[in-house]
């Protein structure tokens, strides 16, 4: 064997174990937490950890609801949106806070959980070329909703919407259906 092979081999591996740089969000947000791994990671760089303490409130939004806010906000194509404890979801630009849309869950699906619904902790963003869709749930119901207007996206389920089914919790309880957002996969939606 050749002197330089295991120095060569040792090199190989070597280049092999460097540093990746972090993946992250860039200046969408589409995941829950930024990015399809949570990480909760941005590759912005405009704002650091020298200039931080300068940002200004640009612009506020009250969504009406006074209950405790446990949710991660989606940004896609600068449209913020974000849901509420009620359940229901708001598009604002993100630049301006403007209003875009509002979709209440209660004007399609109006009876109640038997038991109180939990916090809302986020909604999932998906898109198929033109097709771009927000995906959020309220007690049993899994709703669809174009991204761009808030409408039920009616090739979806019963008209933009699906039962989720009934059961029980791990305690024996009926399962008011999901409290945390889905993951993505392909054409799949998964939840826990």
């Amino acid at each position: 064997m050749h002197p330089i092979y295991p120095y060569f081999a040792i090199l190989l591996l070597a280049a092999g174990c460097a540093p990746q740089p972090p993946e992250g969000a860039g200046a969408d947000w589409a995941h829950y937490l930024g990015h399809p791994t949570s990480n909760q990671y941005s590759t912005l760089d405009q704002i650091t950890t020298q200039n931080v303490r300068t940002l200004e409130v640009a612009w506020t939004f009250v969504t009406g609801d006074s209950a405790l806010y446990e949710a991660n906000n989606l940004i896609v194509d600068g449209v913020l949106y974000t849901p509420t404890p009620s359940r229901r979801v708001i598009a604002l630009n993100a630049a301006t806070g403007e209003h875009l849309w509002t979709f209440d869950p209660t004007t399609i699906q109006t009876h109640e959980p038997t038991r109180r619904i939990e916090a809302q902790r986020g909604i999932t963003y998906w898109e198929d070329g033109d097709d771009k869709r927000i995906l959020s749930a309220r007690g049993p119901w899994l709703f669809s909703l174009d991204a761009r207007t808030g409408v039920p996206v009616p090739s979806f389920g019963e008209g933009g919407w699906i039962h989720l089914g009934d059961g029980m919790d791990v305690e024996g309880r009926p399962n008011v259906g999901l409290n945390s957002t889905g993951y993505i996969y392909k054409d799949m939606f998964i939840v826990g």
